[in-house]
């Protein structure tokens, strides 16, 4: 069967990464295949060789623009990368994630960055406030682990049945929380594995404001977990493809991750004019400002020149590590690809929430939680509703 021989592939090639590296390639799997017993002697030229080998067959069974050829399409360019092959920048996001990645125009940035600050006036506060996460006078839960988690489930079942009403979806998922110490980029991250999903908190000594509370349970529970949930039960029914429910951060589906679960504040009318939506505006424009960064360092621009235009619109706490982090997201070859992704999915997301009739997004919703969506598609919704 072409969906096993394709997962055996990315499990394979996840089980060497962890000896060679301690990297996990997938993120989740929410098929009921079990993995191939281990190779201790598999190279990664190996593994790719293997993956070439499927590409064919799986174009004969699976047809040649069928959205699992795609995706062994971008585990196989990943895997070259890390292999040490180099792509060019616009190709290598393409072919892993699925668009080519532009600079955001200043005018556009500059014009969100006002709608901050008239944002945050209304709210009582400042965009600089709000960036730095120093908004007086709010609520906070922790650094105790136990407050933490239940702030998140607090929010969970404040948003939960409403989102349920609201669009017909289910999230009755298993969830599990754990608290890590890794030398990671991440600060909280979403895997799981079957009918089971994770919430991993990373270097988790601090507080966390009722507003980001609000704001990550929308991502991380309602967006990412509900999508996996519901992504599970169509395997499980048999309507969806088992190897289109084992994710990696790499691979085309991160798009319509992403971009659904920061898309999430706008929409829900719940949010509107509150600091769950100025945050999720907030990092739209910071992620818009990072990929600039990330595009500029690609294209050998001098240091002042990359990071000038985010330091003239985000407040920066860590210059050093504002810095580290575009250095990791050149040097990676996971986080070269993956890192577009985030203000990609966010613009076509707020595109669609903002633009699109009720209706229109609510279809959108529902068609997010049955099935990965391929970004044409997504692209083809945010110019419809662009206005």
């Amino acid at each position: 069967m072409m969906d096993e021989r394709l997962c055996d592939f990315v499990f394979a090639w996840d089980q060497a990464e962890k000896r060679l590296n301690g990297y996990d390639v997938v993120d989740c799997d929410l098929t009921d295949y079990p993995a191939p017993a281990a190779d201790e002697g598999v190279s990664r030229l190996d593994l790719l060789a293997a993956g070439d080998a499927l590409a064919d067959p799986a174009a004969d069974a699976l047809g040649r623009d069928s959205y699992a050829l795609s995706k062994l399409r971008s585990h196989l360019t990943c895997l070259r990368a890390i292999c040490g092959q180099r792509f060019g920048i616009t190709d290598y996001v393409d072919a892993t994630q699925g668009f080519r990645p532009t600079p955001y125009p200043e005018d556009v940035l500059r014009a969100l960055r006002d709608e901050l600050d008239g944002d945050a006036g209304r709210l009582g506060t400042t965009f600089e406030a709000v960036a730095r996460n120093e908004i007086a006078d709010e609520d906070r839960a922790g650094p105790d682990r136990t407050g933490i988690v239940n702030a998140f489930t607090d929010a969970l079942d404040r948003y939960k049945s409403g989102f349920v009403d609201a669009f017909g979806v289910d999230l009755d998922f298993n969830l599990d929380f754990e608290f890590v110490e890794v030398d990671a980029y991440w600060s909280y991250w979403m895997d799981g594995k079957r009918d089971r999903l994770r919430l991993r908190f990373n270097r988790s000594d601090r507080t966390y404001p009722t507003s980001e509370v609000s704001q990550l349970c929308l991502h991380e529970l309602i967006g990412h977990c509900g999508q996996f949930h519901g992504w599970r039960r169509q395997i499980v029914d048999g309507v969806l493809p088992p190897f289109h429910g084992v994710t990696a951060v790499h691979s085309l589906e991160q798009l319509h991750l992403e971009g659904l679960a920061q898309g999430l504040p706008f929409l829900l009318p719940e949010t509107e004019g509150t600091l769950v939506r100025l945050r999720a505006k907030k990092d739209l424009l910071r992620q818009m400002l990072l990929n600039n960064c990330y595009l500029g360092a690609e294209q050998g621009a001098n240091v002042e020149t990359v990071f000038s235009q985010y330091t003239s619109m985000m407040p920066v706490t860590d210059m050093d590590r504002l810095i580290k982090d575009v250095g990791d997201q050149q040097r990676n070859p996971v986080l070269r690809t993956y890192m577009f992704s985030y203000p990609k999915g966010f613009e076509l997301v707020h595109r669609i929430g903002q633009g699109g009739p009720p209706e229109a997004v609510k279809s959108f919703i529902q068609r997010s939680y049955r099935a990965p969506m391929a970004v044409a598609e997504i692209a083809t919704l945010a110019r419809q509703y662009a206005g």
